[in-house]
């Protein structure tokens, strides 16, 4: 397990990563595309805070057309991913 959290974490530093449909299948394409753009590798092309703001997700959410009910389910997937890999290669 410990070479397979490895793997995906030179994966995710490279930019290669995916989507997983057990985890992401709730979440909206709009928010997908946001999280890409905070992902993106190179920080040149990365998303800037303030365009992350004005992302047609961010105004959906404020606006309330967001729901955050599925957000916070990847968020505790992704959080538990991201602790695991912080304890195969700490800071």
């Amino acid at each position: 397990q410990d070479a397979g959290i490895s793997d995906r974490f030179r994966q995710i530093t490279a930019g290669a990563y995916t989507f997983r449909p057990d985890i992401w299948c709730d979440i909206s394409p709009e928010a997908q595309d946001l999280v890409r753009g905070m992902m993106t590798v190179d920080p040149k092309r990365r998303a800037t805070a303030e365009a992350c703001l004005a992302h047609a997700w961010c105004a959906g959410f404020r606006e309330g057309r967001a729901s955050s009910k599925a957000l916070s389910h990847a968020q505790m997937k992704l959080r538990d991913r991201h602790e695991a890999l912080e304890q195969l290669a700490p800071r």
